[in-house]
């Protein structure tokens, strides 16, 4: 069942995921307590390069959005990125740890914006 991007879970043995009219079939439950409510959100992460001191603070807060090039500098993970940006969307119940990426970062360069 899907209601305003969200997804209610039934504990089973076995349970079975909608999400946006895709099923995911999972193995598992033990961690999700009986009819959890998961929220799924888009967004976006941008990071502008150019001023990338390659401190490693993003990537270290949140491994899951944030990787380091050849030369230490940020890029999204999955994302597009070229020199000056980098940059991806997502559509999950991460939002926060990008949050906590973007507050980390020194020189003020992550931009994450819900969609």
């Amino acid at each position: 069942m899907v209601c305003l991007n969200m997804f209610i879970i039934s504990r089973l043995f076995e349970y079975t995921v909608f999400v946006k009219q895709k099923k995911i079939n999972c193995t598992s439950s033990e961690q999700l307590p009986e009819n959890s409510v998961v929220n799924f959100m888009k967004y976006k992460i941008e990071i502008e390069r150019t001023g990338c001191i390659a401190c490693g603070a993003c990537y270290t807060t949140d491994s899951t959005h944030f990787e380091p090039d050849d030369q230490g500098k940020s890029t999204v993970v999955g994302g597009e990125t070229d020199e000056k940006t980098s940059s991806g969307v997502f559509d999950d119940d991460n939002i926060e740890s990008a949050q906590e990426a973007e507050d980390s970062c020194p020189v003020s360069i992550i931009l994450v914006t819900e969609l």
